[in-house]
C-alpha cells in the first residue's frame, strides 16, 4: 500500500511538472488540460496523496487559471506571453497557445 501511495505521488507531481513547463512554454491550453485531470474528483480524492505533492506549484498555477474577474489572471499573463513572443519575432521557442475555450468565449 505504502508503494502505491509513493507511486500516486511521483504520478501526480509528474503532472504538476508537465502542466508548469506548459505554462513556462506559454501552451495554455494544455496546461488547463492537465489542470482539469488532476482536478476531477477520482484524483481529489486522494486526501493524504496530495498532502505530499507540490503544494505550492500546483496552487501557483491554479491562480493563473482563477475563473474570477473574467479570468483576469490569465489575460494579464496571456498578454505578456504574447508580448514577449512578439519581441522575439514569434520564434519557435516563444510561441503561445492560448486557452481556446476562452478564445472562442471571446469571439
Amino acid at each position: 500500500k505504502h508503494l502505491r501511495k509513493r507511486s500516486r505521488i511521483r504520478v501526480i507531481n509528474y503532472f504538476i511538472d508537465a502542466a508548469y513547463e506548459c505554462f513556462r512554454l506559454h501552451n495554455f491550453n494544455s496546461m488547463i488540460g492537465i489542470l482539469g485531470g488532476l482536478n476531477m474528483q477520482p484524483v481529489r480524492r486522494l486526501k493524504r496523496t496530495w498532502e505530499k505533492v507540490q503544494q505550492e506549484k500546483f496552487k501557483k498555477l491554479e491562480q493563473y487559471m482563477d475563473v474570477s474577474k473574467n479570468f483576469l489572471s490569465y489575460r494579464i499573463v496571456l498578454k505578456a506571453a504574447i508580448k514577449e513572443a512578439d519581441k522575439h519575432n514569434w520564434a519557435a521557442d516563444k510561441i503561445v497557445i492560448p486557452f481556446t475555450s476562452i478564445v472562442l468565449q471571446d469571439v
